[in-house]
């Protein structure tokens, strides 16, 4: 719901494109977002320019329940991150984003006879 809710776009975001950000596969999201759905939390819609598109926003009740939780979320945020000086929080990022990529290279290589 925060990336939706990180997003801003009242279209919404595609399955696809959740999935990528969250690094899963658009199956989970798909079937997250129809729990999701049914507590009156996600809107689901097809897209119209591609039927096999299925974009997700939030609903009126989720925005009200995530406002509500902002305070809390800031704190906690605050709190997590208190011992990064400026920038430091950017360089971990970069390392961890670099760490990804070379496990992933590492993966590949191990998978091939």
């Amino acid at each position: 719901m925060l990336i939706l809710a990180d997003a801003g776009d009242d279209s919404g975001l595609s399955v696809g494109k959740v999935s990528k950000i969250l690094n899963v596969e658009a199956s989970f999201v798909t079937t997250q977002s129809k729990i999701l759905e049914k507590e009156g939390l996600i809107q689901r819609k097809t897209s119209r320019r591609d039927g096999r598109i299925v974009n997700l926003s939030l609903t009126h009740r989720a925005l009200e329940h995530l406002e509500g939780l902002a305070p809390r979320r800031d704190s906690l945020i605050e709190f997590i991150f208190a011992e990064f000086a400026p920038g430091e929080l950017d360089e971990l990022s970069g390392k961890l984003f670099s760490l990804k990529e070379r496990l992933e290279k590492a993966r590949l290589q191990v998978a091939e006879p």
